[in-house]
């Protein structure tokens, strides 16, 4: 599986900055999860995070670090 949550903005939630990702992917070889940050605008903030999760499985998926 593949989980993402995060703040896109415009506001800081929970103390949380806008630009604030996590990115998660599950597979039946293990699980990781990572912090992201990107400073930009929602839209943007959105986009990245969906490419950042596509790429964290990619990882997964060939047993490449998670980088």
């Amino acid at each position: 599986g593949v989980a993402t949550t995060g703040v896109a903005g415009p506001e800081a939630l929970e103390g949380h900055p806008p630009g604030t990702v996590c990115v998660a992917v599950a597979t039946p070889a293990g699980c990781v999860a990572t912090e992201l940050f990107f400073p930009r605008r929602r839209h943007e903030v959105k986009r990245w995070a969906t490419l950042q999760a596509l790429h964290l499985l990619r990882r997964q998926l060939l047993a490449l670090p998670a980088t």
